[in-house]
This record gives C-alpha cells, structure tokens and sequence, in this order.
C-alpha cells in the first residue's frame, strides 16, 4: 500500500468524490425529470456497482490499473447520464409540450417536477 504501483490515497478520494458525484446527478436528473425513472433506475445500478467495485478495489489501496478500470467506468456512466438527458423518449418531448408551461408556474415542463398540477 502506498509503494510503487499503487495511486496515493488522496487520489483515491477523488475517484470516490467523482461517484458520489455522479449519484447525484443521477438523483437531480430523475428528480427534474430530464431522465424517466426507467433510465435512472438504471443509472443508480451502475453507480452502485461502480461504488461496490471502488470498495473492494481501495482495501488495500488502488492500484494504476486499478484506478484506470474505475476512472473508464466513471467516464462511460458519465456519458450515459449525457445521453439519457439529450434523447427524446419523454412523453412532454413527443407531444410537443417541451417548453411550454402547462400549469403557469413560470417553470417549462421538461423541468417542472409538477408539471401536470395547475394551482
């Protein structure tokens, strides 16, 4: 642990920040609907297993090949996250509702985590 071949802990923490991080992006996209449940149900697996995987790899302290494989799988999630928002299978995209403010609370509906309730 920390002798040759083996990644400083303090870089280890900026892998585990980089996942928490990304746990919560999921949660704000599920939760500002950018991403139906489906998509994020998916996501926070991924993001469980590449937490579950950083936990087992950081034991005993992560090697370079180590932190390579975790660095990827953080970038392809990352990137699955990027997509997921920019696709059009939300229901408010296909019925050319994507802008518009339904219940004029001054919030578009692609947004609006209440879009439907008019008060």
């Amino acid at each position: 642990m920390g002798g040759p071949g083996y990644w400083p802990p303090e870089r280890g923490g900026a892998i585990r920040n980089q996942i928490w991080d990304l746990d919560r992006a999921v949660d704000r996209a599920a939760r500002n609907r950018t991403i139906t449940p489906r998509e994020a149900r998916n996501l926070r697996r991924d993001v469980a297993n590449l937490r579950n995987q950083f936990q087992i790899y950081n034991r005993n302290g992560l090697t370079f090949q180590e932190v390579r494989v975790l660095q990827g799988r953080v970038n392809t999630v990352r990137a699955r996250l990027r997509m997921e928002r920019l696709d059009w299978d939300r229901e408010d995209y296909w019925r050319g509702n994507r802008w518009r403010d339904r219940d004029g609370d001054g919030i578009p509906n692609r947004v609006d985590p209440r879009p439907n309730r008019p008060y």
